[in-house]
């Protein structure tokens, strides 16, 4: 059998060479341009409302991806999500254990903006909307997921309530979460670290242990300097089956609340 000449080794070097050089040509280059196409256009027009990036940026070293300077617009044209810094770093082997897995998540320098119409519409509604899946849907092995990093920092939540006599406007934050090692296989704890401000004064830390599946925490929790007048406005409430946020209400309770969206 005859052996394969030194020629043909280098052709095969070049070959994967260039192939090599391709990669790293698209992934630095032509992933960003698509990124930036897929969320101004596709999803901007899925979602009907106006989106914008400052910068995308893909390492095909790494298989990392950031987004700067990410915005959201309203359908009044005020800005609902503002992001400064997105960044993602998945991995691709786990898949092939039916695994989604992600060693890095870090989101910082973000706002979004929630506001409760006079008419009892929250601002995310058009967004909650699920179809509702046509026929039986066939059982399939599921997928786990697993996140090595979340990394939060310097979030804000800003509310507004319209439909009170004297409007609502409160900021919950900045928000700093940190959780390491969170996975949706059963009965696995991951510890995290909660910390968000109420006003200039008041302090709400929460820490300890989390599970995904069965959703559970165990940890200590506390409330520091807390101004009883900033508290008050604000409830838990549940929309349509989901819990989803915590909004101001004073003087319309969630029934009516409820009773409007109905």
């Amino acid at each position: 059998m005859k052996t394969p000449s030194r020629k043909f080794w280098l052709l095969l070097l070049k070959i994967g060479g260039t192939l090599y050089i391709l990669y790293l040509l698209v992934g630095f280059f032509v992933v960003p341009k698509v990124v930036d196409h897929v969320l101004e256009d596709r999803i901007s027009e899925q979602l009907d409302r106006s989106i914008t990036l400052e910068e995308a940026s893909f390492n095909p070293f790494t298989l990392s991806l950031e987004l700067i300077g990410l915005k959201v617009e309203d359908d009044d044209g005020q800005v609902f999500v503002e992001v400064g810094r997105l960044f993602s770093n998945p991995q691709l082997f786990p898949i092939l254990t039916r695994r989604v897995s992600v060693k890095e998540f870090a989101l910082s320098d973000t706002i979004i903006r929630l506001k409760l119409e006079t008419d009892g519409t929250l601002n995310i509604d058009q967004l909650l909307q699920v179809p509702e899946p046509e026929g039986e849907e066939e059982p399939s092995d599921r997928f786990h997921f697993s996140v090595g990093l979340i990394d939060i920092a310097n979030v804000s939540l800003e509310i507004a309530d319209y439909t009170r006599t004297l409007p609502l406007e409160e900021t919950i934050g900045p928000v700093t979460f940190v959780a390491e090692g969170l996975r949706s296989d059963p009965n696995i704890d991951s510890p995290y670290d909660f910390v968000a401000k109420l006003g200039e004064q008041t302090t709400i830390k929460w820490k300890g242990d989390v599970s995904v599946n069965p959703v559970a925490s165990s940890g200590a929790f506390s409330i520091e300097n807390l101004d009883i007048s900033k508290a008050k406005p604000f409830c838990m409430i549940c929309f349509e089956r989901r819990l989803l946020a915590c909004f101001p209400f004073r003087e319309l309770t969630v029934y009516d609340w409820m009773q409007r969206r109905s």
